[in-house]
């Protein structure tokens, strides 16, 4: 392939200087005037001079309230952190050097997809940016002959990550034998299987320890999702027994007698809160009373409980084909949407607009969904096939390995489903095609490819 002198010019240019450095910074100044975030700043003042409850969780709660404003917003301070420990995680994790044109550029751009989504104020931001970070340092304790001290620092900040979605902690593990894969004989095998059970058990025990050290009152934000399983049962089963217990739960949320009578009219599979609005020309015109059962009612939430449970274990067919189909919005993350260059006016705005041009097509077109990352990972395999189909189709494992990551996450998001808001798995996706990339790099520069 051709490129245009300046094309050319720029790329040798990226090679000499720290790319990633130059991103890092473009993304921080570029949106320091939009660092804001409403979930955690209600995360924050919930804890501050709200109710104290624990809907947003222990981890998020102990972060975002105690994040210091010294001299600008307090998000400013948070976004840089999440920024720096990126580039230093994406330093250890991607080499820019000795790459052919098409490679550098690929390199790059998934850097630069990288700083845009660790810089976000949501709690998918921040634990990208840690997790990213720990990775990257577990892959250097494994490389390393006395890795202790890095497999210290490594789990403490996997599991910190990890600790804003506790329930999707098991599924870093096979990214966590991957890089074993690459270690030194003198590790003893007890420090891996110590890191192994750290990262899968330690984020759901602390999440409960600070819940209950900052004395956070009950809210059940599992709610949220019993209210997708409910919605959906109603709405979709044949099941008479199902569909009454499901109208029941329904009634809970809501001081209207009449409104399970328009619920399905305002439900959509992408996220709970439809029940709560009008979101399209069908739903046009329906007033809705319902929101979430108040925190401390716990007579309310008991009986919503209830109805749930025996709603499962009475037609487990039914709640498993709603996760089927909670399973495919996540797939492709179909509620996501991102184009918003043609819409800015003001000239800062319109300037961030055309930075993030590239991301927003790639979020708009779901290429970091979780079937485009699998897809991704099937071209080098089938690539190989189709030079050579004399050779079966062989998926190497390090590929397995991501391939089983990325479905442990597809699963366990299923069954703790909220919405299909593509932000829940790009954690993962991101991190598959970076770990895709620095496997990529070990095969190299040891003189060897990926076979599959």
């Amino acid at each position: 392939m051709r490129y245009s002198p300046n094309v050319k010019h720029g790329l040798e240019f990226i090679t000499k200087v720290n790319a990633f450095h130059v991103l890092g910074l473009l993304t921080f100044l570029l949106q320091i005037h939009t660092f804001f975030g409403e979930d955690i700043v209600n995360a924050r003042n919930n804890y501050l001079t709200g109710a104290k409850t624990d809907f947003w969780g222990g981890m998020s709660t102990l972060v975002y309230a105690h994040i210091p404003s010294i001299g600008v917003r307090w998000q400013i301070w948070l976004a840089l952190f999440q920024i720096t420990i990126t580039i230093i995680g994406l330093n250890k994790l991607i080499s820019l050097k000795n790459h052919s044109k098409p490679s550098l550029i690929i390199r790059i751009l998934l850097a630069y997809s990288s700083l845009v989504f660790s810089s976000q104020m949501t709690r998918d931001g921040l634990m990208f940016s840690l997790v990213t970070f720990g990775l990257a340092l577990l892959k250097e304790a494994f490389q390393e002959s006395y890795p202790s001290k890095k497999f210290i620092f490594a789990s403490i900040f996997l599991i910190s990550g990890m600790a804003f979605r506790p329930w999707l902690s098991i599924s870093i593990l096979p990214v966590v034998v991957l890089l074993s894969r690459h270690s030194k004989k003198t590790i003893s095998r007890t420090a891996g299987v110590l890191a192994l059970f750290a990262i899968s058990v330690v984020p759901l025990v602390s999440e409960i320890a600070i819940t209950k050290s900052l004395k956070l009152a009950k809210s059940y934000p599992e709610q949220q999702v019993m209210i997708m399983d409910i919605a959906a049962s109603y709405c979709y089963t044949n099941n008479s027994s199902t569909g009454a217990r499901a109208k029941s739960a329904l009634q809970l949320f809501s001081s209207d007698k009449d409104y399970p009578g328009t619920a399905c009219q305002l439900y959509r599979p992408d996220t709970w809160l439809s029940l709560t609005k009008t979101g399209n020309s069908s739903s046009e015109g329906i007033t809705s009373d319902f929101w979430l059962i108040e925190a401390g009612d716990s007579i309310k939430y008991e009986k919503a409980r209830s109805l749930w449970m025996k709603m499962i274990l009475r037609d487990p067919v039914t709640y498993v084909q709603n996760k089927i189909i909670f399973g495919g919005k996540l797939l492709i993350g179909s509620d996501s949407r991102s184009f918003s260059f043609l819409n800015e006016k003001e000239f800062k705005r319109k300037l961030l607009a055309l930075y993030k041009l590239p991301y927003d097509l790639a979020i708009t077109f779901h290429l970091f969904s979780l079937l485009a990352t699998v897809i991704f990972l099937l071209v080098g395999p089938i690539s190989l096939y189709r030079k050579d189909k004399s050779r079966l189709l062989v998926v190497g494992g390090e590929r397995l390995l991501l391939f089983l990551s990325l479905l442990v996450w597809l699963g366990l998001s299923s069954i703790a489903y909220i919405g299909s808001n593509g932000r829940y798995t790009y954690t993962i996706t991101i991190i598959t095609l970076i770990l895709l990339i620095s496997s990529q790099n070990e095969n190299k520069s040891n003189g060897g490819v990926i076979h599959g």
